[in-house]
């Protein structure tokens, strides 16, 4: 596989990785959401979010416990 990846590559490795399809949430909202945290955590490309994601379980663990209110409404 290619060293970057666009937003669909990173949908279908997250997918693989958790079981959550995020095809059943708005796409433009949530590519907006998920490149807000890759800015916070300065992960330039969604394959090195998806391997910081994929390579600590304290990220992932953050990334599915953000607060309602705060980043992602994805659970409502």
């Amino acid at each position: 596989m290619k060293n970057e990846w666009d937003y669909s590559e990173f949908k279908v490795a997250f997918f693989r990785r958790t079981g959550l399809d995020l095809n059943l949430y708005k796409d433009k909202q949530m590519e907006r959401r998920i490149r807000q945290l890759m800015q916070r955590e300065k992960k330039p490309g969604f394959k090195e979010f998806y391997d910081y994601l994929a390579s600590s379980t304290t990220a992932m663990t953050f990334f599915f416990q953000l607060p309602y209110d705060q980043h992602f409404r994805i659970f409502s």
